[in-house]
């Protein structure tokens, strides 16, 4: 559950909060790992899966356009 530009989230093994803000584009995100394996991958999407095959809310440049977007990762040690 994450608001709109950012979120904090706590891992009882580990003291502290890891803090995370991103841009308004982004509005997916992606949590996974792999079984027995000390790590968590945070993926931010700007569409849902499959947004290249539908279209649905992918961002259009212009050749020569640019984006510029942010995603914050901080951990604030306790």
């Amino acid at each position: 559950d994450h608001h709109l530009n950012g979120t904090s989230l706590q891992s009882p093994p580990r003291p502290g909060t890891l803090r995370l803000s991103w841009s308004e584009q982004f509005r997916h995100f992606v949590i996974w790992t792999l079984r027995e394996r000390d790590f968590v991958c945070l993926e931010p999407w700007t569409a849902a899966g499959d947004a290249l095959n539908t279209g649905h809310n992918l961002i259009p440049l212009a050749p020569g356009e640019s984006l510029t977007t942010r995603f914050d990762i901080e951990w604030l040690a306790k």
